[in-house]
């Protein structure tokens, strides 16, 4: 039986590529009553405001107080190109975003298709695909499954890459602007891929200025993103340096969260594989993959024993560590089937590879599903029985209500109701800097004439708990005990 052209096998494999890197959001939105997952409505919501008011006043959805690295003031300017879309394709924003998932899922995968390509050929770029549409989503670092910047950022990563090692300077300029305004995390961990892959260049005897000067203009960038933020909002300067971070690897974060292992975020075979990969890539002086992983190692690494990293302290560095390695992966998956098939001259490289992945697939499919779920089963399931009270009719009075205690389970109000969610600083301040749990319990402690005056600091027109708070102040509008749901005015 012969075989169809080369163009047409390639196609039929990109075909292939994007049909399945659509399966883990359809896996991931499964089950979920409301259209997004929590972040999702996090950053539609901000990205709503941005693009009405023209400025964002919210408050950190789960810290109630100020801006954190977890959301930061660019993010949502990812999202508000999505509302601006919706204008002129007259779709509601949360129809478009809703699709989003699927985008960047198949981009990110596409992405490790070409990179997997360019440095060991076909077959690793298909190897590198797969391990793509595998990615680890945990607690902490959400994959491309849903509509957040690290999954478009996923895809940037792997372009830039490619970008820098081409020497195409208009292409790493843009993706270099886009890091910079979706996720200056990504930004940051590209500035030290970049400086890192100009240094190989030098151990190598090249003379290649342009990575020093790509690395350089990007850097300077990143930090005239971030001035705006300083002079024109009063933020204080330790906060926008918090937001070029990477955020710890040992951050225990709302009191849930475990520290980052770089094996639960890669993945183990994804590890052992990217180790023959980055051996093979020292050899052949095809270093960029190296390059840009082995700074974001280091620093989860270091975080781990220290329980804080010496230099940019930011969690997302083990997020994208693990796109970095997925082309160092392809490339020792690549090196591995040679080798067997050297030694076996009856088995063909693609048989190996084949083989890797039917045991990538067995390995690491089951881990993906269950962090799949994790995330539905933490967030989205915990806000979906809340969302239709706070965006039911009797909490819309034309203006803008304060939602306390419990934030995770406010996060969609504004894009179901159009009503913009706005926290309190001052119960933000009580609120920081502990696990959100821990602070929650704070306020059920404190007595009831020292919370009303706490909330009568918010001049809200609403609040919210889980339960009851117990005090006389408290005049309920909306209760549910089955929800465990309860809005309340304040008392004159």
């Amino acid at each position: 039986m012969n075989k169809p052209p080369h163009n047409a096998r390639t196609l039929l494999l990109i075909i292939a590529i994007i049909v399945l890197a659509l399966l883990p959001p359809l896996y991931a939105h499964r089950n979920n009553p409301l259209p997004l997952h929590a972040d999702e409505y996090v950053h539609l919501a901000l990205s709503q405001e941005l693009a009405q008011t023209g400025f964002l006043a919210a408050a950190n959805p789960y810290f109630a107080f100020n801006w954190t690295a977890t959301v930061t003031q660019s993010e949502p300017l990812l999202q508000a190109v999505t509302v601006e879309l919706s204008t002129l394709l007259d779709q509601s924003p949360l129809a478009i975003t809703v699709l989003l998932p699927y985008l960047f899922s198949a981009l990110f995968a596409l992405a490790a298709y070409a990179a997997g390509n360019r440095y060991a050929g076909p077959r690793a770029g298909a190897f590198a695909a797969l391990t793509a549409i595998l990615f680890k989503t945990t607690l902490t670092v959400l994959g491309p499954s849903y509509a957040v910047p690290f999954a478009l950022g996923a895809t940037v990563f792997l372009l830039f890459m490619l970008a820098i090692e081409s020497n195409n300077s208009a292409l790493a300029a843009v993706l270099g602007a886009i890091a910079v305004f979706i996720n200056p995390p990504l930004a940051a961990a590209l500035v030290l891929g970049t400086f890192c892959f100009a240094l190989f260049d030098r151990l190598s005897d090249k003379t290649n200025p342009f990575p020093l000067k790509i690395a350089s203009a990007l850097a300077v960038l990143l930090v005239l993103a971030m001035l705006p933020r300083l002079f024109f909002t009063g933020t204080a300067p330790a906060d926008v340096i918090a937001q070029i971070h990477f955020p710890l690897a040992t951050e225990d974060f709302a009191g849930t969260f475990a520290s980052i292992s770089l094996v639960n975020q890669a993945g183990f075979l994804v590890l052992v594989l990217s180790l023959l990969g980055a051996w093979h890539s020292w050899r052949t002086r095809k270093c960029a993959p190296l390059a840009f992983a082995l700074p974001l190692a280091a620093i989860t690494l270091l975080a781990e024993p220290l329980g804080t990293s010496p230099f940019l302290p930011y969690r997302r560095a083990a997020g994208y560590f693990a796109v970095a390695v997925l082309p160092l992966a392809a490339i020792g998956a690549d090196a591995l089937a040679k080798k067997i098939s050297e030694r076996f001259p009856k088995v063909k490289p693609v048989h190996v590879i084949i083989l890797l992945a039917l045991l990538l697939l067995a390995w690491e499919a089951p881990a993906t599903a269950r962090g799949l779920d994790q995330n539905y089963e933490y967030f989205s399931l915990a806000e979906a029985p809340i969302v239709p009270w706070l965006a039911s009719d009797a909490l819309k009075t034309g203006s803008r209500p304060t939602i306390l205690a419990s934030l995770r389970r406010s996060t969609a109000i504004t894009p179901l109701s159009n009503n913009f969610l706005h926290v309190c600083g001052t119960v933000g301040a009580v609120l920081w800097p502990g696990p959100l749990a821990d602070e929650m319990a704070r306020l059920d402690e404190m007595p009831c004439d020292e919370l009303r005056q706490l909330y009568r600091t918010c001049n809200a027109s609403y609040y919210y708990a889980d339960h009851d708070v117990g005090c006389w102040f408290a005049t309920p509008v909306l209760a549910s005990q089955e929800l465990e749901f309860y809005a309340f005015e304040l008392a004159p």
